[in-house]
C-alpha cells in the first residue's frame, strides 16, 4: 500500500473527501481496479467506477459498520 502514486486525500472536518473532483481518488482519477474513490457521504467505496463483488469494501461511518460490495455502481 505504501507504493508510488498510492496517495489518498481526506478531509474529514468538511465532511466531504476531493482530489480534483469527487470522492477521494489516487491519483486525482478512477482508472481501473487499483484505483479507489471513498466517498464518506454516500458511504461506499468504489474501484474503476464500479464497485466489484470481491476485494472491495464500504465503509459507512455514519451507521459504523464495514461491507464488503454491498452494491454495483456503474459512472
Amino acid at each position: 500500500m505504501a507504493a508510488r502514486g498510492w496517495e489518498e486525500a481526506m478531509d474529514l472536518i468538511g465532511s466531504h473527501t476531493t482530489v480534483a473532483g469527487q470522492g477521494a481518488t489516487r491519483q486525482g482519477r478512477q482508472r481501473g481496479i487499483e484505483e479507489e474513490v471513498l466517498d464518506l457521504a454516500g458511504g461506499h467505496t468504489t474501484a474503476g467506477c464500479r464497485q466489484r463483488k470481491i476485494g472491495e469494501e464500504a465503509l459507512d461511518l455514519a451507521g459504523g459498520y464495514t461491507a464488503a460490495a454491498a452494491t454495483w455502481q456503474r459512472c
